[in-house]
């Protein structure tokens, strides 16, 4: 069993409560998206097959840079791109320091842009919506704040703290 951090947890929280406006892709959308990408990374180029659940969908733009769900900004990346290296650095930036030459550097952005531009904009997302979603967001990891708070204090013994 794995546990996570109070940290992780508020963030499954975030990300659960935001699907609600900003859902993933439908299945036939990522179908497409492999079939664009050719199985291969859209970063290091590595083939990649589904069976092997080493593909991910990666967000071009991150959550925490406002970056949606929608299939325009997801591309295919490898567990490694995805998983271990790229994090939140911006992905132009990423796919530079995986391409040894200009020449791929160009052929893979150039992959990645048509892709955006193939699939449309992200439908917009009402503004008083995305304001109700931040409030439920925050009241519920401040709850999870207090009640882990409470808890702590009577597993440790010192109610009173």
């Amino acid at each position: 069993m794995s546990s996570h951090s109070l940290a992780q947890t508020k963030n499954f929280i975030r990300k659960a409560l935001w699907k609600l406006l900003d859902p993933d892709p439908p299945k036939s959308q990522v179908d497409s998206l492999w079939l664009h990408f050719g199985r291969a990374c859209a970063y290091c180029g590595r083939i990649l097959t589904r069976e092997e659940r080493k593909g991910h969908l990666d967000h071009l733009e991150s959550s925490a840079e406002l970056g949606r769900n929608h299939i325009s900004n997801r591309v295919l990346a490898c567990n490694l791109c995805n998983g271990d290296e790229k994090r939140e650095i911006k992905w132009e930036h990423f796919l530079r320091s995986k391409c040894s030459n200009e020449e791929i550097y160009q052929a893979r952005k150039m992959t990645i842009e048509k892709w955006r531009e193939s699939c449309g904009p992200a439908p917009i997302i009402d503004e008083k919506l995305r304001s109700t979603v931040q409030e439920s967001i925050e009241r519920c990891t401040s709850v999870l704040d207090e009640e882990y708070k409470r808890l702590r204090t009577t597993a440790l013994g010192n109610p009173g703290a």
